[in-house]
């Protein structure tokens, strides 16, 4: 069976690493942060992950959003199909 692509209005958990910056620290504490991010997918193309994290009513949609460079994305785990009709 094919894998499901998460489609817009999927209520989605995003896990990807994000860049840090150090100071004043020993070079063997310095790595990646590993974050989870949650919320509705807008899109998803080669350069960028786009999702909602708020949603405010009203039109046209007005809310909270994160953008991830796709590349520093590692996993992205759909948690509901269809979850938000707003944005599909």
């Amino acid at each position: 069976m094919a894998k499901y692509e998460p489609r817009a209005g999927d209520l989605v958990s995003v896990t990807w690493h994000d860049c840090c910056g150090f100071i004043n620290t020993p070079i063997s504490d310095v790595k990646l942060a590993v974050c989870e991010s949650i919320g509705f997918m807008v899109s998803q193309d080669d350069k960028c992950i786009i999702i909602c994290t708020s949603l405010f009513t009203g039109e046209p949609p007005v809310g909270d959003f994160s953008a991830i460079p796709t590349d520093w994305c590692q996993e992205i785990e759909v948690i509901k199909k269809k979850a938000c009709p707003r944005l599909i």
